[in-house]
């Protein structure tokens, strides 16, 4: 079945913007790993509620991926869907001014929330051929 490479690392500095070409360019890929179609399928799904601001939708896709348990409390899924949202903002459309942003800024109330209510690690599925694209090269 199909695997996909997923960068797991996301670092600002990993990433370099090239204003001649208007591209992203991915510029470490130490932390790339190929994860089952399924996985990057429902992170997709997430990405895209995220963007579109869909909240329950972002909590639904957090609950089937495992970042939820279910037993989070209303404070905790508040900050997780708002802290989603902040970060789903460069896939919304247009250009994007990552220099402005402060989105960790403004997200770092919501992590604190975050952090003190986790019931669950974010989840680690087992990856199929689980390999570092670092040894893939």
């Amino acid at each position: 079945s199909l695997t996909l490479t997923m960068q797991t690392d996301p670092n600002w500095s990993n990433f370099l913007y090239d204003k001649a070409t208007g591209k992203i360019n991915l510029i470490d890929f130490g932390a790339c790993v190929e994860y089952p179609e399924e996985f990057c399928t429902d992170y997709g799904r997430l990405v895209a509620a995220s963007a579109a601001e869909n909240k329950a939708e972002v909590l639904a896709v957090s609950r089937k991926m495992g970042f939820l348990t279910g037993e989070e409390t209303g404070e905790f899924l508040d900050a997780h869907a708002a802290a989603a949202c902040i970060t789903g903002e460069p896939f919304r459309g247009g250009v994007y001014d990552f220099g402005t942003c402060e989105m960790t800024q403004r997200n770092s109330t919501h992590i604190t929330v975050m952090l003190a209510g986790r019931k669950t690690p974010p989840p680690r599925p087992p990856p199929r051929g689980a390999k570092s694209r670092a040894t893939l090269i």
